[in-house]
């Protein structure tokens, strides 16, 4: 669960376009996240495919930042784990952090949990991976008059069976709109819960307890409250006896 409000994330943001057509358009840098059709000229404009995003930024200084942070431990070791959420995305992202992929974002909210061995102390380096839809580039084919319906039913037809034109589409946003944020996270452990390892409680049960530390840091909480729900008070089922 959130420890505090988020943080922005800030900087320059190095954008290069790395697969799609009809052509690659150059690359960008930017302060202010908006649609590449706005950062970019005709070439993004028209663009179907993929760009990557890239940010550097420094851990121990955005942590310096929060009011919450303690001056007895480390800024990358007071808050373990981190939120990272970001914002508007058109229309999904791989996360890459140092390196390493750590998730794709494909549906809101866009939001990857951070653990503590995915980051490091002082510099790290971002990257998303964005594609867009390929409205934009069909809609530059069809005022080109350029052919992409190459499918076997080529009387491709709109809702009012007149023939499949987009030519007249207005430009669909696309790439890391942002805000991109990060929060600091703390550990949940549900009060009252009875998990223990012994040999009469159900099976689930035990699972739970091996597991509980994973469950709690990815923040599955209905599974785990659903092996807590038995009062304190109230004794634990027995074990089914063997057939």
């Amino acid at each position: 669960m959130p420890a505090a409000t988020a943080l922005p994330l800030t900087g320059t943001w190095k954008i290069s376009f790395i697969k799609g057509g009809p052509e690659l358009p150059p690359a960008l840098e930017t302060t202010d996240l908006k649609s590449w059709t706005d950062l970019g000229g005709d070439e993004a404009k028209r663009f179907g495919g993929t760009a990557r995003y890239r940010l550097e930024f420094d851990f121990d200084l955005l942590a310096a930042r929060h009011p919450m942070k303690t001056t007895s431990a480390p800024a990358f070791s007071a808050y373990p784990d981190w939120l990272l959420d970001l914002g508007e995305i058109r229309d999904s992202a791989r996360v890459i952090l140092n390196g390493k992929e750590i998730a794709t974002a494909w549906s809101l909210p866009f939001r990857v949990h951070l653990y503590s061995s995915q980051y490091k102390p002082g510099r790290n380096v971002l990257e998303l991976d964005v594609t867009n839809l390929a409205a934009n580039r069909i809609r530059y084919m069809d005022q080109n008059q350029l052919p992409w319906k190459i499918m076997r039913d080529s009387k491709v037809v709109n809702i009012n069976y007149r023939p499949f034109d987009t030519s007249a589409w207005p430009l669909t946003s696309s790439g890391l709109l942002g805000p991109v944020t990060l929060t600091p996270l703390r550990n949940f452990r549900p009060q009252g819960c009875r998990l223990s390892a012994s040999r009469d409680q159900p099976l689930l049960a035990r699972t739970m307890f091996r597991h509980q530390s994973s469950l709690m840091r990815s923040h599955r909480f209905p599974l785990a409250l659903a092996a807590c729900a038995t009062p304190p008070s109230a004794p634990m089922p027995s074990r089914p006896p063997a057939a």
